[in-house]
């Protein structure tokens, strides 16, 4: 039905995807599809494997599917244990010229929706796969975990500063990296932030929202009882920065620290420890 091959990524150019069917099965939509190793030689070739409740929070995803109709995004369902409602392969790796087959389960876009596009983490997206009514059925064969249906967002990351922005039709989230506003281990603002900081608060003050949530997170290098305060401090104090920068009387503020529970990169290399010391600001748009 459709295909794409792996390209600029570690895995080389050797890593195709077939699509072979996407069809509607009760209120949930079955992917059937493989993935091929078209090189020679004797290496080989690393293969996604199913998905399961530990993958990625938000900022990593082996598979999803897009409804471009609704612009929202589907991942994969999984069962109340956080297993894959798929079929289970358990091959790491395909040898020269093997291949891999097999099935995932997605929630079924609306009615009406009569196709949706493939994105995967290794290779380009595929477009336009139609929806078919026929198939083969793979009923479940245990309770399944609540739909994850996401809103579709725009992403840009600013590498020299360490923000990221991220967008819905409803929403700005703006993670700012703690290294630009504090010191290391401190949780007094620096003088390099207030410009960063003037930049959010001029967005505030001219957004639809009056609810501003400041949420502040760590690396898991320390414990907890150094975090979980450390944390909080700093988006208490980016808090007291905004509400000095914005003069709309409306605004109110919710603070909250996490410590290191939420990471949105492996806490394993520096780039990844970087990412996840951050200040996030959201507010409606």
């Amino acid at each position: 039905m459709a295909s794409t091959t792996t390209s600029s990524t570690e895995l080389g150019n050797n890593l195709r995807i077939d699509i072979h069917s996407l069809h509607r099965q009760d209120d949930h939509v079955v992917l059937d599809f493989s993935m091929t190793h078209l090189g020679g030689g004797e290496d080989r070739v690393l293969a996604l494997l199913p998905p399961n409740s530990g993958d990625g929070a938000a900022d990593f995803q082996p598979f999803s599917l897009i409804d471009p109709k609704n612009e929202s995004k589907h991942l994969p369902l999984l069962y109340t244990d956080g297993s894959c409602y798929c079929s289970d392969w358990k091959e790491s790796g395909i040898d020269p010229g093997g291949r891999i087959r097999a099935w995932m389960a997605f929630p079924g876009p609306p009615q009406g929706v009569d196709s949706m596009i493939l994105t995967s983490a290794i290779a380009p997206p595929i477009f336009n796969i139609p929806i078919t009514e026929d198939g083969k059925s793979r009923p479940p064969s245990g309770d399944l975990s609540d739909p994850r249906i996401w809103d579709l967002r725009s992403i840009e990351e600013d590498l020299n500063s360490g923000t990221t922005r991220e967008e819905t039709a409803d929403e700005v989230a703006i993670s700012l990296s703690t290294d630009v506003l504090f010191e290391v281990g401190e949780s007094r603002l620096t003088s390099t932030a207030s410009q960063t900081l003037q930049q959010v608060a001029q967005e505030i003050e001219s957004s639809s929202g009056s609810v501003v949530e400041i949420d502040g997170h760590t690396d898991d290098t320390g414990t907890d009882s150094i975090n979980d305060p450390l944390s909080l401090d700093r988006a208490e104090s980016v808090k007291r920065a905004l509400s000095d920068l914005i003069s709309k009387p409306t605004v109110e503020y919710k603070v909250e620290g996490h410590g290191s529970q939420q990471p949105i990169a492996t806490n394993e290399t520096d780039e990844g420890r970087k990412k996840n010391r951050r200040v996030t600001i959201t507010f409606q748009r």
